[in-house]
């Protein structure tokens, strides 16, 4: 065996076959093999050479529009814009809509106490000069008990505002229109790139639905709610870019923040306090604001390859 393994080796034979029904399947073969190689390049080539961009920058710009009508007196009502619900004007990637709100005009004078925490009732002078560093009270204490009411004196802004009973939100605010605008500057390929389309028509007409229409960026208030909880105080607004920038469309999705009321033991919902200063006759006043509502905080995350 060792001897034939060394004075004998294989050459390959090549055989023509003259059959034409077997050149035709080889040739149909040989076709479909090129023909899908040439489709290969021409679905990935979009991708497979596109380089990664770390070096983005984004900013969003909202606003909102509507209007809603606010009881103040029997058979009247003040009209409210968005010159006043949204509160501050400008924020940085966030929104806050005021949907309801409890406004004191006060004087800086002196007055009792507020009546719904029992620390503050007295019956002599003494009672509230033992309280006056209280971090819960609502001006500097005189150390004099207003014994006709039982309340201990104070300096300061006068009446205490009273934010105990919280009035209802505005029911108008579900048909108010966010609408969400949105721009990222690659700045390595020198592109901006904008959640806004080219056809202006478009807008005059479109408002976002989950199914129909995901590309749209208005929304209307009342949509958004029905799609997390009716009771939102908080959510966040995510504007999520995961396409290349050959087909960049932008997918919208949305989720709360804050727990539910059931679940909340403390704090409900959001709110904050704002005030308006003026001066009459040598005596200072301002409008104490206490603002409730919706606020947006806007997130854009994306996937950039070029």
């Amino acid at each position: 065996m060792l001897r034939s393994c060394i004075s004998n080796y294989k050459i390959p034979k090549v055989v023509i076959i003259r059959s034409i029904p077997f050149t035709l399947v080889c040739r149909f073969v040989q076709c479909i093999i090129l023909l899908y190689g040439i489709l290969y390049l021409i679905f990935t080539y979009p991708t497979w050479y596109q380089e990664v961009n770390e070096s983005i920058a984004s900013t969003v710009i909202a606003n909102i529009k509507g209007i809603y009508y606010n009881p103040i007196e029997q058979n009247q009502s003040l009209i409210i814009d968005n010159a006043d619900y949204i509160v501050p004007s400008q924020e940085k990637d966030a929104l806050f809509l005021m949907t309801n709100s409890i406004q004191t005009v006060q004087e800086y004078k002196r007055c009792s106490e507020s009546f719904h925490a029992r620390q503050r009732m007295c019956v002599n002078d003494s009672q509230c000069q033992l309280k006056m560093s209280l971090p819960s009270n609502n001006g500097k204490w005189t150390g004099r008990c207003l014994k006709e009411i039982g309340r201990c004196e104070l300096e300061g802004w006068c009446p205490v505002s009273d934010d105990y009973i919280t009035p209802t939100p505005s029911r108008d605010a579900l048909n108010f229109n966010l609408f969400i605008k949105n721009f990222i500057e690659f700045k390595r390929f020198k592109l901006i790139k904008t959640n806004i389309a080219i056809n202006s028509s478009y807008f005059k007409v479109c408002n976002y639905d989950p199914i129909k229409d995901k590309t749209c960026p208005i929304f209307r208030l009342g949509t958004l709610l029905d799609m997390i909880e009716p009771d939102l105080h908080e959510q966040m607004n995510m504007l999520q870019y995961d396409r290349s920038l050959d087909q960049c469309i932008p997918h919208y999705s949305f989720r709360r923040l804050d727990p539910p009321f059931k679940q909340a033991k403390f704090s409900f919902g959001y709110n904050f306090r704002f005030a308006s200063h003026w001066k009459h006759e040598n005596r200072s006043f301002r409008t104490l604001t206490k603002a409730y509502g919706i606020r947006f905080i806007f997130s854009v995350s994306f996937l950039d390859t070029n």
